[in-house]
């Protein structure tokens, strides 16, 4: 039986060579031309080599298009070389990868989506940046080129479109919203530089720029445009839309409400409260004002003291004044 196996195969193979092609098959048949190898059965198939992704990996110098089936120890199935890696064949519906369509029957212990190795790991949409995870640097950035631009600034969070987008060495920011923070790319020689800002709003502190590892450091905007001029001014907090939105150099200023100091450019240590207080303030320093418009008309002045409804309204430049709303007897 074996001599007459032996012999078949000698026929077939002297009858494939004189066609350029060779047929394995029971019924006769001739190989197709477009093969070098045509292998026909109703009952059984072709076994390619079985190796574990160790024995795959230690392949040497793997042609392009060497097929193996890898049995262990993850991702079993068919791979391919492609000249310069093992390509997975992984289209079957009952595969243990994921799929675009849904997947069922995960086990959080084993699945996941992420990289296995130290890589950030990076989302694009449209092949253009939409996010990336980056655990050493302690870095996450979600919207469309947020935080793009960063290479050693640690501590970073940027959360909306173009947020925090220049910046490449400043950490411990906390960003969120369309262009918040947008402009700052200040780069103390890729030395890290703890500017620890915080902004929360459309444009809020947009045009931030620090000149030295000693300015534009510790604000807190939190508003649409809040502190949206402000270059080197620092450890300003300003909450409420525009609020302090002129600031360029001012510091240690306080404007809680919407367009509370709104003009500030360069004043120091003003604590204003209320909707338009120390609106037109632009030079004063340690004014306290607190209500509706209040001290909205000073500009330059210090060492005001205003609480209640339209308080030193119209004061321009008074020093060392103070007055207040009597809400029992409406004096002033």
């Amino acid at each position: 039986m074996r001599v007459s196996f032996i012999f078949f195969l000698i026929i077939v193979f002297i009858q494939s060579t004189n066609a350029q092609s060779f047929a394995i098959n029971t019924d006769g048949s001739t190989a197709n031309a477009s093969a070098i190898l045509d292998v026909k059965s109703t009952d059984k198939g072709v076994l390619v080599p079985r190796i574990s992704k160790l024995q795959r990996n230690a392949i040497a110098t793997p042609a392009i298009g060497l097929l193996v089936f890898q049995n262990a120890p993850d991702s079993v199935g068919f791979y391919y070389y492609n000249g310069t890696s093992w390509l997975w064949l992984a289209t079957a519906s009952n595969i243990s990868g994921w799929t675009t369509t849904g997947n069922a029957g995960t086990d959080t212990a084993v699945n996941f989506i992420g990289t296995t190795d130290n890589m950030p790991l990076r989302f694009k949409q449209n092949n253009g940046w939409v996010g990336q995870l980056d655990f050493n640097q302690g870095t996450y950035f979600i919207g469309k080129n947020a935080g793009k631009n960063n290479t050693s600034g640690i501590g970073n969070i940027a959360m909306g479109s173009h947020s925090l987008g220049f910046n490449s060495v400043a950490s411990r920011n906390t960003v969120i919203g369309d262009s918040a923070m947008y402009t700052q790319s200040f780069n103390n020689s890729n030395i890290v530089y703890f500017s620890d800002n915080t902004a929360i709003g459309s444009k809020a502190l947009f045009f931030n720029q620090p000149t030295t590892n000693s300015n534009g450091y510790k604000n807190t905007a939190v508003g649409s445009e809040a502190l949206y001029l402000n270059t080197v001014g620092q450890e300003n907090t300003a909450v409420g839309t525009g609020a302090m939105h002129d600031n360029t150099t001012g510091y240690q200023n306080v404007a809680i409400g919407r367009s509370a100091h709104r003009l500030s450019k360069s004043g120091g240590g003003n604590v204003y409260i209320g909707y338009e207080a120390g609106y037109n303030d632009s030079l004063g320093f340690s004014n306290t004002a607190m209500g509706y418009q209040v001290m909205k008309e000073h500009r330059s002045g210090s060492n005001n003291i205003a609480i209640g409804y339209l308080s030193l309204n119209g004061d321009t430049t008074g020093n060392e004044k103070s007055s207040y709303w009597n809400s029992c007897f409406n004096e002033r």
